[in-house]
């Protein structure tokens, strides 16, 4: 996918920020050609959801993706999240998965994912199993 904008960061500018791990959270690589998206909504095609949800709090109904939905999404992110920090499969039906799940907070949220940045786990793709 081609972004309209890339920013180009050198090693130097890259060991640089203070705080690269923040930096980096979304972006695919530490250093090198990256992309901008200027409009995630249009890009990944949210404008949808949007619109139904601001429609739906005027009208004092709920939203086709109400919270229960939002809720399982995150759910399924933080999954994907214990899975690559534990460089393991996960069985979200498992009770200990479930019970360390309802708890549980990322190594970048906690301030600890430069580890997992720089980590050889890191290029392993997340597995859930559901």
């Amino acid at each position: 996918m081609r972004s309209p904008l890339e920013v180009f960061i050198s090693d130097r500018a890259a060991d640089s920020v203070a705080d690269a791990e923040e930096a980096l959270e979304k972006s695919m690589a530490s250093r090198g050609l990256l992309s901008v998206q200027p409009n995630e909504p249009d890009l990944y095609g949210y404008v949808d959801e949007h619109r139904d949800a601001v429609q739906a709090f005027a009208e004092g109904r709920s939203a086709l993706l109400d919270w229960r939905y939002g809720r399982e999404i995150v759910r399924l992110v933080m999954a994907a999240y214990l899975s690559a920090e534990d460089g393991r499969t996960i069985d979200l039906a498992d009770a200990q998965t479930q019970a360390r799940l309802s708890s549980y907070v990322p190594a970048i949220q906690a301030g600890r994912g430069a580890s997992q940045l720089q980590s050889p786990m890191a290029a392993r793709t997340p597995t859930v199993v559901e």
